[in-house]
């Protein structure tokens, strides 16, 4: 039996998300970023509007509205950052190449995840279309006083957390995850998405001298609620919904899978990577993000969704998440016969 995603739930997910995306950020390097941004933020765009396009149009074709078609393709277009970087760090056989057009992806999903939340309302009818515009510049607004300010306070906390490493060993761990779930915390409070909160907390604490040390001292306690977060998934999950419209979500969960792949893989190779940084991209990300989880639930919440979508959607999300180290094993058979260079 399911167990509704009531907010017990979602705070496992997010806890286990929360220190895998601060692990990320304290492992992140600007300039590995920079030779590949501009397949990451343009390649990352347009797969998420030609997503948005492509169930707009089927949503016609089916009879269902075009906010709900608007809603879906948004939702299909997030990756999980939080079990594709797992995958990518137990996977030796994903080039750095492609594992830094992967990360650059992921980060601009994740900016755009507080969007998302801000547009909501809107595309469920609740506000009408000026409120949610005002709504939607003043998250774009809040995030970048956000960045801002964290660059403005990076060298205060690069002093502290040098301090504390240098008095107590123990007690920085604490001031670590302390300081981790604070930013987290703070960016979920001010609209952003949690996930960016965390990585940028990463990203301050990696441009300390003590980077490497809070990767050890974080890693006991990343390792435990990313355990939870995969538990929380198993939790919503309704097995009697799977069973009896098993046909259907099989067929649409391998219909997604192939698609998301395909899309992903042609954009990144119309940047003039090779088929095979372009093919281990595309099966990187080839499955739904884990905040998706919080976006279905509150669609439902606002009308947006039929109670049987739902539960699909729901269905082949937790299933795509499954399903990610299986297709990290693939790459590695990918790579036998995909041109390298």
């Amino acid at each position: 039996m399911s167990v509704p995603f009531e907010p017990k739930v979602e705070t496992l997910a997010q806890f286990g998300v929360v220190f895998l995306l601060f692990s990320l950020g304290v492992e992140f390097s600007f300039s590995k970023l920079r030779r590949v941004q501009g397949v990451a933020l343009i390649g990352g765009l347009i797969e998420i509007f030609f997503m948005i396009l492509v169930c707009g149009v089927f949503s016609d074709f089916t009879g269902a509205s075009s906010k709900e078609g608007f809603f879906v393709g948004a939702f299909l277009s997030m990756s999980s950052t939080a079990v594709v970087i797992k995958c990518l760090a137990e996977c030796s056989a994903v080039q750095s190449l492609a594992v830094e057009i992967v990360v650059g992806t992921l980060i601009l999903q994740d900016c755009t995840i507080g969007l998302l939340f801000a547009l909501l309302p809107v595309i469920g009818g609740s506000r009408g279309l000026g409120e949610g515009m005002l709504s939607f510049l003043r998250v774009l607004l809040v995030m970048f006083l956000f960045f801002l300010t964290s660059i403005m306070i990076h060298p205060l906390w690069s002093h502290v957390l040098n301090y504390v490493y240098a008095r107590n060993e123990d007690l920085y761990q604490m001031v670590v995850v302390a300081f981790c779930l604070g930013v987290s915390w703070t960016s979920d409070h001010l609209g952003i998405s949690i996930e960016l909160g965390a990585f940028l907390a990463g990203v301050m604490v990696s441009m300390t001298p003590v980077a490497v040390e809070t990767q050890n001292h974080i890693e006991p306690v990343r390792n435990i609620f990313g355990a939870l977060f995969l538990a929380s998934v198993g939790m919503i999950i309704n097995p009697c919904f799977l069973w009896v419209h098993s046909d259907v979500l099989l067929c649409t969960l391998f219909a997604f899978i192939i698609f998301k792949c395909f899309v992903i893989a042609l954009v990144v190779r119309a940047f003039g990577f090779s088929s095979g940084v372009s093919c281990t991209v595309g099966i990187s990300m080839a499955q739904i993000g884990e905040f998706s989880f919080v976006l279905l639930s509150r669609a439902a919440n606002l009308g947006l969704l039929q109670h049987k979508f739902y539960l699909l959607l729901l269905g082949t999300t937790a299933i795509s998440l499954f399903m990610t180290p299986v297709m990290f094993k693939c790459i590695t058979r990918a790579m036998n016969w995909l041109p390298k260079a």
